[in-house]
C-alpha cells in the first residue's frame, strides 16, 4: 500500500518565509519521532517548508531520498488564510472554516487534486512525506 504523510511547516518568523528559532528546534524534535523511511519527499516552494523538511531529516537521521518541489503544495491564498486565521483568533482549520467557508472549501478541493497527483508519483508499497 502506498502512503503519503502530509505535515505542515514548523513555526515561522512573523512576516517572513523562514522558520523561527522555536520552529527549527521543533522540526528537529519531530524528526526524531518519524518512524518511516521515506522513498520520496515532496516540498512546497516555500523556504519554511524546505527548512522544516531538512530538519525532519536531520532529526531522523535519514538521508535525502528522491524528492521534488511541488508548487501546488503552496497556497496562492496565503494572505487570505492569514486574515481568516487572525479574524478567527486561531490557525485551527475548523475555526477558519467558520470564518471563511469558501476559502476552506476551494483550497481543500485544490489540495485534494495535488495529493492525488502525489500518490501517482509514489512507488508501489512506497512511503512519501510532503511538507
Amino acid at each position: 500500500m502506498k502512503t503519503v504523510e502530509l505535515r505542515r511547516h514548523a513555526e515561522r518568523e512573523k512576516d517572513a518565509d523562514a522558520l523561527s528559532p522555536e520552529g527549527r528546534a521543533h522540526a528537529e524534535t519531530v524528526g526524531r519521532t518519524l518512524a518511516a523511511d521515506y522513498d520520496v519527499l515532496f516540498v512546497s516552494p516555500a523556504k519554511r517548508a524546505a527548512e522544516t523538511l531538512a530538519l525532519f531529516l536531520r532529526g531522523s537521521g535519514q538521508q535525502l531520498p528522491s524528492h521534488a518541489v511541488v508548487p501546488g503544495l503552496l497556497s496562492q491564498e496565503e494572505d487570505r488564510w492569514r486574515s481568516a486565521g487572525k479574524a478567527a483568533g486561531t490557525s485551527r482549520i475548523d475555526a477558519i472554516a467558520r470564518q471563511d467557508p469558501d476559502l476552506v472549501q476551494r483550497e481543500s478541493a485544490r489540495l485534494r487534486g495535488v495529493v492525488e497527483e502525489l500518490f501517482e508519483r509514489v512507488p508501489e508499497e512506497g512511503n512519501a512525506l510532503g511538507v
